[in-house]
């Protein structure tokens, strides 16, 4: 795969170099876009790569006198390595057409009221730190607020790689019981649903 990405990123630079930019702008950009995601493929194999020959080389000097000092630091390199390369691995699984793609989200508020208006703007406020969190641009489109509390619907575009290939799964109906503390019977439960 890495190879089959490399291979690619410098067809796109051969392509992008020629003059291509010059004459046709639109082409240049749609290169220098295809480009930014080839490297984006490559890049964290590279880093992944000598990330690994480091700690190889760290693991021959602990055999030398004095090494045990450095058993903490390797530890810490090892768990780094760990975590980027099941970072990678999720962005492998994410390789269906649409999922490096931006993805639109639509919440709406389902049965339940006020409550459920409630858990609808809770949950938006939730994907949207989320995008927050990964770096995403989260932009509220639309919304429609409740009659006294929450937001009755939503609609909220989230642009970033794999955005829609992450959110995908998020589809469908979300359900979240609130148990009333005075009264924790079956009567004192509260469904509240809402769709994505």
């Amino acid at each position: 795969m890495i190879l089959t990405g490399k291979r690619a990123l410098y067809k796109n630079n051969r392509r992008s170099f020629i003059g291509t930019g010059l004459v046709f702008p639109e082409k240049s950009k749609e290169l220098f876009k295809e480009k930014a995601r080839l490297e984006n493929v490559v890049l964290p194999f590279e880093l992944l790569e000598q990330k690994l020959l480091y700690i190889e080389e760290s693991i021959g000097i602990l055999d030398e006198e004095g090494g045990e000092m450095f058993v903490k630091e390797i530890r810490n390199e090892m768990v780094s390595f760990k975590n980027e390369l099941e970072l990678i691995e999720l962005q492998t699984l994410l390789s269906g057409e649409l999922d490096r793609n931006n993805a639109i989200l639509t919440i709406h508020s389902g049965a339940g009221g006020t409550e459920s208006q409630d858990w609808a703007q809770m949950l938006m406020r939730m994907y949207l730190r989320w995008a927050e969190r990964r770096g995403y641009q989260a932009q509220i489109v639309d919304t429609q607020p409740g009659e006294e509390a929450g937001i009755k619907n939503a609609t909220v575009t989230i642009h970033g790689d794999y955005a829609y290939g992450y959110l995908r799964s998020e589809a469908g109906v979300h359900r979240l019981v609130r148990i009333s503390l005075l009264t924790r019977t079956r009567e004192g439960t509260h469904p509240l649903h809402l769709s994505l």
